[in-house]
């Protein structure tokens, strides 16, 4: 049976069996080298085609005049009405090249073709019955499945019906094979298997030179935010995806990358107070689309867009939503288009984990939540950027803690189903009050409410190896990396329980994977280093800590460093680094649990727990692992530090 694509491109059908463009039934004309382009833009419509690359595929490499690029794009809009700024469905991007951005259907004309006899005939020989059979017997067998063990009325009113669409399909395939240039009889390439998982890739702009990175990401975040609850479909998580901002990403390559069945590729424009929004959703297997469609709306109905695109893709993946996965995707979070402009540049630093970054972060997301009160996303946000201002050593803890947790705890009395927020409160819960017991229960809600969020994961791994509790552990950190495959911080987070559960090797593996995606990353040397330690090979050990160094130089680094080259035997190194850091200006602002690291390397154990002490009385979040971190072992017998491990609400073991 002979199977032929075809593109439905909005009133437009594009047909590359017979080199035809349609309106409707009525056929445009068009010359083979314009239909040959054409289709050439639509078939490479995730991507810029550019000039160059046009002149060398169609006109050997050589301008004519007759037949240049220019003219026949001119042509080509002509042919399918798109002569008026903007365009509707070829863009022009200056001195780059072309991209096709309208609407792309594509589909396959299931009948099979006529004979060449009948095309001879003009179409009018009629099917064989034994061809007419093959055609509907699949109906038949499906009425047969249908049918079977329903009660003898049911199963005569759909014998009924069955007859009925038997005679439609009939005559359907007749008049196809009749005159296949006036009847569309398809069944779409993509009915065959439910998509599973979707990456929601950052929205493009039309041109390089009009980059508006808050708004491409963050419309990319605000859809992966309404479609993450689904339950029979993965989303992924915005930090698996915002790397994918390059003007020339292949979106398949994309979704081959991060192992989904489909992918949402979109561009975004601004066109003075209007907003123009394209979007694909996209089959993997086969580069098929399943949706296409272009927004062009005021700004200021931005989140109607999202609305529409939402509903659209959940359309497109023949998803049955239950009550409340409704309702998460109908749901607004704000109504205020500049508390939501300034969440969306609050979310974009504090991905940055930067000094300056994180500082932003909190002053932009301080700023969404005046702007409305009532934007728990921004809360939660806010309670984030808190943790990793502290985590980063950008805040002191005894300043940021209260403030992380009032702003978690705020957000979930607004909204008490948002993942993130029972996550920023379970963390904090552990890193400022040492309360396991009453972390647990928001970490195993946030879960709950978004299985694929890795974060929630991520931490939660890091408070059950902070209690001893390795196998579970583990298995959470396991489950982050599941949800986001290509995120640095939880793939190098992985090493860092590992290493806590002296899996030593497991540290190594998970840190050689990291740096093989990104080279320039500094945890997941300092990890590695580490572990290098752990296991005797100290001169990798210290080559690590010092790439990490040249990368980033963070306390958690120089406390490291410092500890290794006292194991190595470069006691000197080691006491010249701890002198520069406690004579340092930013002294105070320096833990001093990573000066104790330094001391206990030193084999100088009672300044070490004085620093501990310190360290406690400042409430340093780390002394989480006091158990666990084995560079601590020397000190386990004193009674002071077992004091200390009582102090933070740990038993000892």
């Amino acid at each position: 049976m002979a199977v032929a694509k075809t593109y439905l491109l909005g009133e437009y059908t594009l047909r590359p069996d017979t080199y035809s463009l349609l309106r409707g039934f009525t056929p445009v004309p068009l010359s083979r080298k314009r239909f040959d382009v054409l289709l050439y833009l639509v078939e490479e419509r995730h991507r810029v085609v550019t000039r160059p690359e046009l002149i060398e595929r169609f006109w050997d490499g050589h301008e004519v005049y007759e037949e240049n690029a220019t003219k026949c794009i001119s042509e080509l809009r002509k042919a399918l009405d798109d002569q008026q700024k903007p365009y509707r469905l070829i863009e022009t991007l200056p001195t780059v090249g072309y991209r096709y951005i309208g609407g792309v259907e594509e589909q396959r004309i299931s009948a099979e073709a006529p004979t060449s006899a009948e095309l001879e005939s003009g179409g009018q020989s009629n099917p064989a019955p034994d061809r007419v059979a093959e055609l509907v017997e699949p109906v038949l067998v499906a009425e047969t499945a249908v049918v079977a063990g329903r009660s003898p009325w049911r199963r005569h009113a759909q014998r009924v019906a069955t007859i009925s669409l038997l005679v439609i399909a009939v005559v359907a395939t007749t008049v196809a094979l009749v005159n296949p240039h006036r009847f569309r009889f398809f069944v779409s390439a993509d009915a065959t298997q439910p998509i599973q998982s979707l990456a929601i890739l950052p929205f493009k702009p039309v041109s390089e030179q009009n980059r508006d990175e808050f708004l491409e990401l963050g419309m990319a975040d605000a859809l992966i935010t309404k479609l993450s609850n689904l339950r029979q479909v993965i989303v992924l998580p915005t930090a698996a995806v915002r790397k994918y901002t390059s003007l020339t990403q292949d979106p398949i390559a994309a979704g081959n990358e991060l192992n989904v069945d489909s992918v949402l590729d979109g561009s975004v424009q601004k066109l003075d107070k209007r907003i123009r929004v394209t979007v694909r959703l996209i089959r993997i297997q086969d580069g098929s689309s399943l949706w296409a469609e272009t927004f062009d709306e005021n700004f200021t109905d931005i989140f109607t867009v999202q609305d529409s695109i939402s509903q659209r893709v959940v359309g497109a993946l023949a998803v049955r939503l239950s009550t409340p996965e409704r309702e998460q995707i109908g749901k607004r979070y704000t109504e205020s288009r500049e508390a939501y402009q300034l969440y969306q540049k609050g979310r974009y630093f504090w991905n940055k984990r930067t000094v300056d970054g994180l500082l932003k972060s909190i002053d932009f997301l301080e700023q969404a939540v005046k702007k409305d009160p009532n934007y728990a996303l921004a809360y939660a946000g806010l309670a984030d950027s808190y943790i990793a201002a502290t985590n980063f050593n950008v805040l002191q803890a005894k300043e940021v803690s209260p403030k992380a947790k009032q702003a978690a705890l705020t957000a979930l009395k607004i909204d008490n189903t948002l993942a993130e927020a029972h996550t920023a409160l379970a963390f904090s819960t552990i890193l400022f009050d040492w309360n396991w017991r009453d972390s647990e229960p928001d970490f195993r809600r946030a879960i709950d409410l978004s299985p694929n969020y890795g974060p929630a994961h991520q931490w939660y791994a890091v408070s059950l190896v902070s209690a001893g509790r390795f196998r579970e552990a583990m298995a959470e950190a396991e489950k982050a990396q599941q949800a986001e495959p290509l995120s640095l911080p939880i793939n190098a987070g992985m090493g860092w329980v590992s290493f806590l559960s002296r899996n030593y090797d497991r540290t190594i593996e998970e840190c050689n994977k990291t740096i093989e995606m990104d080279a320039s990353f500094a945890p997941a040397y300092v990890y590695r280093g580490m572990a290098y330690e752990q296991k005797g090979m100290l001169n990798q050990a210290i080559a690590d800590l010092e790439t990490a160094r040249r990368l980033q130089e963070r306390p958690s680094i120089l406390g490291a460093l410092g500890h290794a080259y006292a194991m190595s035997g470069q006691k000197a190194k080691a006491r010249t680094l701890l002198r520069e850091l406690k004579q340092s200006p930013t002294q105070r602002e320096f833990p001093p649990y990573q000066l104790a690291l330094i001391d206990v390397g030193l084999g100088e154990n009672d300044e070490a727990i004085q620093l501990l002490e310190q360290a406690h009385a400042e409430r340093y979040p780390w002394l989480i692992h006091l158990n666990a971190e084995p560079r601590l072992d020397p000190l386990r017998s004193d009674p002071r530090f077992k004091n200390l491990v009582r102090q933070v609400g740990l038993s000892t073991y």
